[in-house]
């Protein structure tokens, strides 16, 4: 199967949430190598599927939804691409592998941090009479 330079795939579903929204545009460009962390398309059948690949095996593949617990193991031959930005309504999102090893911890750990700066900030604005949801 000859694939195409750059394709456009509709995402339909709630297997990738929050990372894929339904209604998503998709540009997946094929690779002649894949990375475990990446979000891949692939072929099931007569369906066309979104998922993160988790683990390479010889001439297999394994991928699971981010929201999903479970495998799906498919051959590298079913991939048709990564998935290299996402458009959600207006905007152009670029879709980064997760962060493995070190990094993966060290996002693991700022999350919080960010998270608590951004609430106090709001709730310190709301108190002073600043509105920060209609920036």
């Amino acid at each position: 199967m000859k694939k195409d330079p750059l394709a456009v795939y509709k995402f339909k579903g709630s297997s990738m949430c929050p990372t894929l929204q339904p209604g998503d545009w998709l540009l997946v460009e094929p690779l002649k190598h894949y990375e475990v962390g990446e979000i891949v398309v692939f072929h099931r059948g007569r369906l066309i599927i979104a998922h993160r690949l988790i683990k390479m095996d010889g001439l297999k593949a394994h991928t699971t939804g981010d929201y999903l617990n479970s495998q799906e193991e498919i051959s590298q031959s079913d991939i048709i691409g990564r998935v290299q930005y996402a458009i959600r309504g207006r905007n152009i999102l670029a879709i980064p592998p997760k962060p493995k090893g070190l990094a993966r911890i060290l996002t693991l750990m700022m999350w919080p941090a960010i998270w608590v700066r951004v609430m106090f900030s709001t709730l310190w604005g709301r108190f002073q009479g600043i509105d920060h949801s209609a920036q």
